[in-house]
């Protein structure tokens, strides 16, 4: 598959929009909340590490690291260790091959790499469907529910749910319903912050899936982006593979993005229980 390039300066736009988001989630955690699930957020040596090590082996979209190094990788890895994170990705901030001798030593392995797209304002959407798409006030019913559908797809455990579900907290985010037939059927979730976009927490409950309830979600999100005048919208997913098509790739692209780079990630090396964990991850489920 060709993937075409843009500008560096898009793709470091790109990794700092991901990464605030990611930062808020965090920061809406009550302590109560950090101290169960085992949340931590550490700025080291220019990488930015987003940990909870309570959660399941299968959490890698929380359990990673923005801006690894060859020579902080080591740090990093042992960083998620000593906080008991059974698997977590590293990602990197050079290339592959700079990184081959120092993953080697840290006990880590390469793994799916994950493909960032954007979007510029205006780009042509798919039609309006039959989907109903709401907003989602936070502490509300509807806002569990949307965390339910995120933690089940994300394989973030049912323990997460609380957390997630704060997530409406930060004015920054806006998270959606879709509803189909009068009954609850996915969820997404847009964040801003200066003048910029980034889409995510994509999911659908299993029993809508194949109805066009992520295309019609994009769309809502985008049209809110567009009305809002921001520059770009960045987001991310698995990159394609063997017996894995990623529906998500495709489903953005559909929606005017185009892809931009490949973003290289690193694991711990298999055990029988992370060999487990990863057959049931989002990332090998193209739900990332």
């Amino acid at each position: 598959m060709h993937i075409p390039q843009t500008g560096f300066h898009h793709i470091v736009e790109g990794e700092a929009i991901e990464a605030a988001a990611l930062s808020s989630l965090h920061a809406q955690a009550t302590p109560a909340l950090q101290n169960e699930l085992g949340l931590a957020w550490h700025d080291r040596a220019g990488a930015r590490l987003s940990i909870a090590a309570r959660l399941p082996a299968s959490a890698i979209v929380i359990n990673r690291a923005f801006g690894v190094r060859p020579d902080t990788l080591g740090a990093v890895a042992t960083e998620y260790r000593a906080m008991g994170t059974q698997r977590f990705f590293l990602h990197l901030a050079s290339a592959m091959d700079d990184m081959q001798a120092a993953a080697a030593q840290a006990g880590m392995i390469p793994a799916r790499a994950w493909q960032k797209f954007e979007r510029l304002p205006g780009t042509a959407l798919p039609t309006k469907t039959a989907v109903v798409i709401r907003q989602v006030t936070p502490d509300t019913a509807e806002a569990a529910i949307a965390a339910r559908i995120v933690c089940a797809a994300f394989d973030l455990g049912s323990q997460a749910e609380p957390w997630l579900a704060r997530l409406g907290h930060d004015p920054r985010w806006a998270i959606f319903l879709a509803e189909i037939d009068g009954k609850l059927a996915g969820t997404g979730a847009l964040f801003v912050d200066g003048g910029l976009g980034w889409i995510d927490w994509d999911a659908t409950d299993p029993a809508f899936r194949c109805r066009g309830v992520q295309g019609a979600l994009m769309a809502h999100r985008l049209q809110l982006a567009d009305a809002r005048g921001l520059t770009r919208v960045h987001t991310c997913t698995g990159l394609p593979a063997a017996g894995d098509p990623q529906h998500s790739f495709h489903n953005i692209l559909r929606c005017g993005f185009v892809a931009t780079t490949a973003r290289f990630n690193w694991q711990p090396c298999a055990t029988p229980q992370l060999t487990a964990a990863m057959a049931m991850s989002a990332e090998h489920r193209g739900v990332a």
